[in-house]
């Protein structure tokens, strides 16, 4: 019998950084968000969890969820449904992982300035992870060496 979308995300809320420490043998937080990713995506209401899946980004702004990972591939698969709750996340908590998500829909030549802007702001913010503010730095810098323009 399927879950519902509140199940889901209360198991995947249960989840902890040890979870996704790369060093522990016990450690299956990611095969279990790859579980947990793929029964979301037979539900008709799934995109209900998006705010809920970038708060779990949220929560651990330092642990490896993935490159891209199975959030991230969930949430892209919701194209046109996500982006503005991206957003909303940055301005919350800026994580590396929600940063590479943004720096993914530039090169898809998404609203290319717009989220520009959001990197400019979390390198300038004093309040962000200093390796959250250099990764946004980082991002820039790859985007000019491309080429596109900083406006």
């Amino acid at each position: 019998m399927a879950r519902t979308c509140e199940q889901i995300i209360e198991d995947i809320n249960k989840l902890k950084a040890e979870d996704f420490d790369l060093m522990s043998p016990t450690a299956s937080g990611m095969e279990r968000l790859y579980e947990y990713m793929e029964e979301l995506e037979t539900l008709p209401d799934a995109e209900r969890l998006i705010p809920s899946l970038f708060r779990f980004i949220e929560r651990f702004p330092d642990v490896d969820l993935g490159s891209p990972g199975p959030i991230v591939h969930a949430l892209e698969r919701m194209e046109g449904r996500y982006e503005q709750e991206l957003k909303r996340s940055i301005e919350r908590t800026p994580t590396r992982l929600t940063l590479w998500m943004v720096n993914r829909l530039i090169n898809g030549e998404v609203n290319v300035q717009e989220w520009l802007h959001v990197f400019r702001s979390v390198s300038a913010s004093p309040k962000v992870f200093p390796t959250v503010r250099q990764s946004a730095l980082e991002y820039i810098e790859f985007q000019r060496r491309k080429g596109i323009s900083l406006g």
